[in-house]
């Protein structure tokens, strides 16, 4: 099999966030750790403009299935371990990615 991308999508509270400066700063504290610490490709992708909740994205490229998702499962325990954050959903979805013939 081919290499796999994984796609991660954190829907959070931010429990501590008293105003929008204090929410973006925690999002970027966030978002910069997880791509320094699990080398993955991470955004805010909503709620930019909510006071108390940010939905996250994440991208990981391997070539197993497994190392993806053990990467998102370490990744939500350091969140919920090291951020004063609430999660209220995550999703998980995992693609082959097509070789060079076209064929998955």
């Amino acid at each position: 099999m081919g290499p796999f991308v994984g796609l991660l999508q954190l829907d959070l509270i931010i429990p501590s966030s008293n105003s929008l400066k204090d929410k973006r700063r925690i999002v970027k504290s966030l978002t910069q750790r997880l791509k320094n610490r699990f080398n993955a490709s991470v955004k805010e992708i909503s709620g930019q403009d909510l006071l108390q909740r940010a939905s996250i994205g994440v991208a990981v490229v391997s070539l197993k299935e497994s190392e993806i998702r053990e990467v998102f499962s370490r990744m939500v325990q350091h969140i919920l371990e090291e951020f004063d954050l609430e999660l209220l959903s995550s999703n998980i979805s995992v693609y082959s990615v097509l070789d060079g013939e076209g064929e998955p």
